[in-house]
């Protein structure tokens, strides 16, 4: 037996239920529920074919994510590992004042700016237009349900 917030004893059923002073809320509150036609296609409902087109475009995202993101984690881990263990090599001076470890930080950067343009590029070509054909079927689906 559970006490309720007065004190009384109440069974776990009652005590799941919505406390006075607490909104009941649906379980999908705050998700915005997708048309039928979303729906996957293994569950027995038929559509116009988006969700096959949504896990392409998942996929295609997730391709030029990951490697950029794992290109510019391996590059911050490798300077880390090389501060830690060559700090020698990394303090040698390049120019002057300007040390290998200065460059390969400033090098950081630049890997971000290049990552930045090449993600952008490749979402323009090869991204973009199928989320565009993606949210011309789902304006088309929402205008004929209503």
């Amino acid at each position: 037996m559970a006490r309720s917030r007065s004190g009384r004893h109440v069974s776990r059923g009652e005590a799941r239920r919505v406390r006075p002073g607490r909104a009941a809320r649906p379980a999908q509150a705050g998700r915005r529920l997708a048309p039928r036609a979303l729906l996957d296609e293994r569950e027995g409902r038929s559509g116009p074919g988006v969700p096959a087109e949504l896990i392409q475009l998942q996929r295609r995202h997730s391709r030029l994510v990951w490697p950029l993101t794992a290109a510019f984690l391996g590059w911050y881990f490798l300077f880390v590992l090389l501060v830690g263990w060559a700090p020698d090599a990394v303090a040698a001076p390049v120019f002057g004042w300007i040390s290998v470890g200065y460059l390969l930080f400033l090098s950081m950067f630049a890997l971000v700016a290049v990552g930045a343009i090449v993600y952008t590029r490749l979402a323009a070509s090869r991204i973009d237009p199928l989320s565009d054909h993606i949210r011309e079927r789902l304006e088309h689906v929402e205008e004929i349900a209503g």
